[in-house]
């Protein structure tokens, strides 16, 4: 009985000393690898872990990488509040421009399909719409107008490669009907200024339907994608303000040649 009692008291001792020393070198792996445990945690698919500790990690450390791969989770998991915070602090990193810059160079050189990559060249645009999607969401209606529309301020500058921001598609998803119809820069209403950045973006995508490299190609079908978004917005909002009717059949003939373009790339 004494030898049966000592076995089981040795059993239970070994057992503890193995929990303890799994909560230890957790805790370790935790606080001194935090990067590291957060792969791993992504990759079991503990996504909501794995964010909280690659922002840790980033707050730890201060590398903008952890920020970044904390804020696409939270994206991933539509947890606005999180994505709202996440965003803020990427944006406001010292190190962002050049941080964005290496992420486009090495998504270029990526050998994917045209389609593929047409969809990961402005990871700006997807952010930005996040975080304008997430604002409109918490109710900060006023912050989301006012991140999209300083984003699309720059439109007139957008070039074949450089093809800016575009997040008022959740303005119209929600017919806020009144914003396009306000005066915008002072002599014309937003969906006006809308309508002559649909045009630009058309001549700048006829002028390159020609282009032969992978890549090129990649970023026409991208704007190719944008004219169309652009394009059944605008229809949207002059079909709701009963506006300028005879542009909606020249649009949406546009629109359906740019997506035979599209189509006869990918």
């Amino acid at each position: 009985m004494e030898v049966r009692k000592s076995i089981v008291k040795t059993i239970w001792k070994t057992l503890l000393i193995m929990i303890l020393v799994t909560i230890i070198a957790g805790a370790v792996f935790v606080f001194c690898f935090t990067s590291q445990c957060a792969d791993f945690m992504y990759d079991i698919g503990c996504d909501n872990l794995s964010s909280i500790l690659y922002y840790k990690a980033y707050q730890d450390d201060g590398e903008i990488g952890d920020c970044y791969k904390a804020l696409n989770i939270k994206i991933s998991l539509g947890e606005n509040e999180k994505i709202v915070e996440y965003y803020e602090v990427f944006v406001a990193d010292e190190d962002y421009d050049k941080y964005m810059a290496s992420v486009l160079e090495n998504r270029q050189k990526l050998d994917v399909s045209v389609l593929e990559k047409s969809a990961i060249l402005n990871d700006e645009n997807y952010l930005v719409n996040s975080y304008v999607k997430a604002l409109y969401s918490l109710g900060r209606v006023d912050d989301a107008k006012s991140v999209a529309t300083s984003e699309f301020l720059g439109y007139a500058d957008f070039d074949f490669k450089n093809q800016g921001v575009y997040a008022l598609g959740v303005f119209v998803d929600s017919s806020d009907w009144d914003m396009f119809s306000a005066v915008y820069d002072e002599s014309d209403t937003l969906v006006e200024n809308m309508q002559d950045y649909f045009d630009a973006m058309l001549l700048i995508f006829d002028a390159n339907k020609g282009v032969e490299d992978s890549t090129d190609k990649a970023y026409l079908v991208s704007l190719g994608s944008r004219l169309i978004d652009v394009g059944q917005d605008i229809n949207s909002i002059y079909s709701a303000l009963d506006i300028n009717s005879e542009l909606v059949q020249s649009n949406i003939t546009t629109m359906v040649e740019v997506n035979n373009v599209i189509k006869g790339i990918i």
